[in-house]
């Protein structure tokens, strides 16, 4: 029997973190720190890594541009290093790293995982960091939620990927990563 229930857990891990994003919702915009919209915290690293806001799960073929802005929060401060849209014409007419009011040249495509930017976050401290999503500022549509443009020229909220007002992502000590590094009967030993 407890080879069956880690058994059904190993799947069951694997399937989550591996075949989907994590947000299951319709049009949920987030901050991750992977290109799969799976992973919410990492531990803090005194160097630049890459945190990206998606679009999960859009119910649009593509879209035109996006609004949001974020916050970020440490004892030391961290800072932004680069933005990079992932549409080549893309227009950000918004001020500051953490502001975004982008509309592109061309359409992007939606998938399941939408990239829409790419930041390069510094964190040379190694220490704590917490990262809120929110609306854009100025909002075209005032209210705590990032807003997508659709090719039509309409505007839509969309949800994001925690509860409005609460952390969006977060580098912390807290922060378990998975690592392939255990083998089958190093699993197997743990019920023995």
């Amino acid at each position: 029997m407890k080879k069956i229930a880690a058994l059904f857990c190993l799947i069951t891990l694997v399937s989550t973190s591996t075949f989907a994003v994590a947000d299951n919702g319709p049009d949920i915009m987030g901050l991750y720190w992977d290109l799969e919209a799976d992973m919410y915290c990492i531990p803090p690293v005194a160097a630049p890594v890459d945190l990206y806001i998606i679009l999960s799960n859009p119910t649009m073929d593509a879209i035109g541009g996006f609004e949001c802005g974020f916050t970020m929060y440490s004892a030391v401060a961290p800072y932004i290093l680069s933005a990079i849209f992932a549409n080549p014409q893309a227009l950000d007419v918004a001020s500051g790293f953490q502001n975004f009011i982008v509309g592109f040249g061309a359409p992007t495509t939606c998938t399941e995982a939408t990239l829409l930017v790419t930041l390069s976050v510094g964190n040379f401290a190694g220490v704590d960091v917490d990262f809120y999503l929110h609306e854009a500022t100025p909002a075209s549509i005032e209210g705590i939620l990032p807003v997508i443009l659709l090719t039509d020229d309409s505007l839509v909220t969309v949800g994001t990927n925690h509860i409005p007002g609460t952390v969006t992502a977060q580098q912390s000590i807290h922060c378990v990563m998975a690592t392939d590094n255990v083998s089958w009967d190093g699993l197997k030993s743990l019920y023995r």
